[in-house]
């Protein structure tokens, strides 16, 4: 493969150098705004430093900017050599104001290997290494419309975000470099008080895999997706969906509908000790021109306790299966579950059964630190039709949040096959600004 000249960063510039002189150049043209609007709101933030009434003022004016650099170590048994990659995601965009009854926004995303990169991104044919699914590339993220004349409903149309409940079925899987984005039609209406109702046409999923890679990188769609939320109820939100997956011929095994029903809340015992609880079930069946019979179900309960900064959680989590097919999430953030080490991200013919526990403390407002947070969580897998042992996981991450603007965090997850693929180690270390 044939790489470009690198600074004495070690930095290829290319594309990095691309995104940011576009980046400078659209603060640069806001900026005249936003000096203007700063001395409007001189008076109200007189107490700010001035560094953070300058980024006031550029929000002012609807511009958000992200970046965030990765270091990323994977030891999978499954590949002849670790992977090791540095990357840098830019985002830059701009959100308006509603303008008579219209708004809009866009978000450019760039994403730079800094330094060798000797890892495997599916689109750089470094096949001997490790997979780390963060490709060198530059795409416009998100554009879209939104129209705001019908009461309580807004309309969005272009590329756009799509997110439900704790992102199990559909997500954006922001943890990754490339976030996934969908060409789609949404209506929201949220007429009735507490409940919100939302209908998504989706006409193309931008996948994490970047449109570089032909192979998986988009796929082609014709779903639709219903989704309401009660939140009505002091003890817990309520959600039922309707997803009616169609992938053409890119991915017809995900071609599938699925109902469902979940909850989720808590209920405090006294001033300081609160039950926390949760429970979903889903039922799929094949559609459009999936190859298979499918008739499959998906149920989770949670239960635990929070106290002061400290939260203890047990989850058991059941993916059917039948031999021949298993529950899928197709569009799900499935880094969040079943563990971070990705082993699991497609159920397996036979099934899943997860059981894992979750311990989270959370400590604020430590002087100029905001917040520290830190997280541990045992997995403990065994295959629904076959109780075939797929191994174990322990995860564990520690993040501190500064200014409210820079993270800091360091994540792991090791993997124990039992009959199950092969063993695997991730190791992050990440750091994070934004405004």
């Amino acid at each position: 493969m044939n790489h470009q000249a690198s600074s004495g960063l070690g930095i290829r510039p290319t594309r990095y150098f691309r995104m940011m002189a576009v980046s400078i150049g659209v603060i640069v043209v806001v900026l005249g705004v936003a000096v203007l609007s700063s001395a409007a709101i001189a008076d109200e933030h007189r107490n700010v430093p001035p560094h953070a009434r300058w980024i006031k003022s550029l929000q002012s004016t609807g511009i958000f900017f992200k970046q965030k650099y990765r270091y990323e170590h994977v030891n999978d048994d499954n590949a002849t050599k670790h992977a090791n990659v540095k990357t840098m995601r830019t985002e830059i965009g701009y959100a308006s104001d509603i303008h008579r009854g219209v708004s809009g926004l866009i978000e450019l995303e760039n994403v730079e290997v800094l330094g060798n990169g000797d890892y495997n991104s599916t689109t750089n044919g470094r096949t001997r290494f490790a997979t780390v699914v963060d490709a060198e590339t530059t795409e416009l993220k998100q554009s879209y419309l939104a129209f705001h004349q019908l009461p309580d409903t807004v309309i969005k149309a272009g590329r756009q975000r799509i997110f439900y409940d704790n992102q199990r079925f559909i997500g954006d899987i922001k943890f990754r470099q490339h976030h996934q984005s969908f060409d789609a039609l949404s209506v929201s209406n949220e007429s009735v008080p507490d409940l919100k109702l939302d209908y998504n046409y989706i006409k193309q999923v931008l996948r994490i895999f970047s449109t570089d890679n032909t192979a998986s990188g988009t796929f082609n769609s014709n779903s639709h997706l219903l989704h309401g939320t009660y939140s009505g109820f002091d003890f817990a939100k309520i959600s039922g969906y309707g997803y009616f997956l169609d992938f053409d011929d890119d991915s017809p095994t995900l071609s599938t509908q699925t109902l469902g029903l979940r909850g989720a809340g808590g209920t405090p015992l006294n001033d300081s000790f609160k039950l926390l609880y949760a429970g979903e079930f889903a039922h799929q069946t094949d559609r459009a021109n999936h190859p298979n019979s499918v008739d499959l179900n998906y149920y989770m309960l949670e239960g635990g306790v929070s106290f002061k900064g400290l939260t203890l959680k047990l989850d058991y989590e059941v993916l059917e299966g039948d031999s021949t097919n298993g529950f899928q999430m197709a569009l799900g953030t499935n880094h969040k579950f079943q563990g971070v080490a990705d082993r699991y991200l497609t159920t397996q013919a036979d099934g899943m059964e997860d059981l894992y526990g979750t311990v989270l403390y959370v400590i604020k407002d430590l002087g100029y630190i905001d917040k520290v947070v830190l997280w541990a969580m045992y997995h403990d897998f065994e295959a629904e039709d076959s109780s075939r042992d797929l191994g174990s996981e322990f995860d564990a991450r520690a993040a501190v949040t500064v200014h409210k603007r820079f993270t800091l965090a360091v994540k792991y997850g090791d993997f124990q096959a039992g009959d199950f693929s092969a063993d695997i180690q991730k190791l992050w270390l990440t750091l994070s600004y934004g405004f």
